[in-house]
């Protein structure tokens, strides 16, 4: 609430410098405690300024009550115009002169939270190749990176992605949070008390990863093996549900043939526009399919991937 007011009072001079003097004000909100406000000089009458309070209002009309009477002494009890001359006071008995008053609301709204910041990589500087695939990543919380333990993060983006890291990154890109792992491990060597339990048994069960045969009946996983571009190309078509696609009969890549294992999944990443290989001088280009997929192009081809339609995120 702001009162405009004036208070042109002064003690009557007993030496060469004036006296002003402040006024206080007790204000009521219907019919409420006292709340006491001090109100400056103006030194006249006519000279108003303006003054805030914050006061609380009910919805509706309100009864806004101010007075003002002479404050006593120290002592609680006595008066200072106990003592001294009519007329010359030491402590107003008026309130200020109120001119107007205007209310405007003071909104106490509940804190809000701060939006979670998306993690940061120290190892990823501005300009990074793939730097836009793997903040979108950790946006998404695809990837976690590793915890340095001063509060900063790495991601590591030339280190060969893991199979077992790749089980993970597929299982939060899918999205998948109902899915409940066996009891039973479906590879010989990935324990049910493994990291990666859930998400490397998501992938078998789904039919995206097959494993290798033991020829014993059982299947391995290799989790700590990196993954090849080859594997990834079919793990990434596997996941889009095998989608019709008719390989071409001449390959793009000069070191990729049609009777290349997995030759139809990674010419349909290139189809997808999700993987292009290394062109050469001589505008050819390769695929270098067996060599292990690093972390830094792992996020580029699952960036490519959902720009393509093939999975949602956010």
């Amino acid at each position: 609430m702001v009162f405009r007011f004036s208070n042109p009072e002064q003690v009557p001079a007993s030496h060469y410098n004036p006296n002003p003097m402040g006024r206080h004000a007790d204000i009521r909100v219907n019919g409420g405690d006292v709340q006491r406000e001090m109100f400056v000089p103006t030194f006249h009458e006519n000279n108003f300024w303006e003054r805030t309070v914050v006061l609380d209002l009910t919805e509706g009309a309100n009864t806004i009550a101010i007075s003002a009477q002479e404050l006593p002494n120290w002592d609680g009890e006595t008066f200072a115009s106990d003592t001294w001359p009519l007329g010359f006071n030491l402590r107003a008995v008026e309130a200020p002169i109120v001119d107007r008053i205007s209310v405007s609301p003071v909104r106490a709204d509940a804190p809000v939270d701060p939006e979670p910041q998306p993690r940061t990589f120290v190892d990823v500087p501005a300009g990074t190749q793939f730097e836009r695939e793997i903040t979108w990543l950790a946006e998404n919380e695809i990837s976690t990176g590793w915890d340095r333990g001063d509060g900063t993060f790495e991601f590591r983006p030339v280190t060969p992605i893991a199979r077992d890291a790749m089980a993970a990154f597929l299982f939060r890109l899918a999205g998948d949070d109902d899915y409940t792992a066996p009891t039973v491990s479906p590879f010989s060597d990935v324990d049910t008390n493994n990291q990666f339990y859930d998400e490397i048994a998501w992938l078998y069960d789904e039919g995206i990863s097959t494993g290798w045969d033991n020829g014993d009946g059982t299947v391995s996983f290799r989790p700590l093996e990196p993954i090849g571009r080859d594997a990834m190309a079919a793990f990434l078509y596997r996941m889009a549900d095998s989608p019709a696609f008719t390989a071409p009969s001449t390959s793009p890549f000069t070191d990729v043939t049609p009777s290349t294992q997995f030759y139809d999944e990674i010419t349909w990443l290139v189809a997808e526009g999700i993987a292009t290989g290394w062109l050469g001088n001589d505008g050819t280009a390769i695929y270098r399919p067996v060599n292990p997929i690093n972390r830094d192009a792992m996020a580029a081809f699952l960036y490519r991937y959902v720009e393509a339609g093939f999975a949602a995120v956010g």
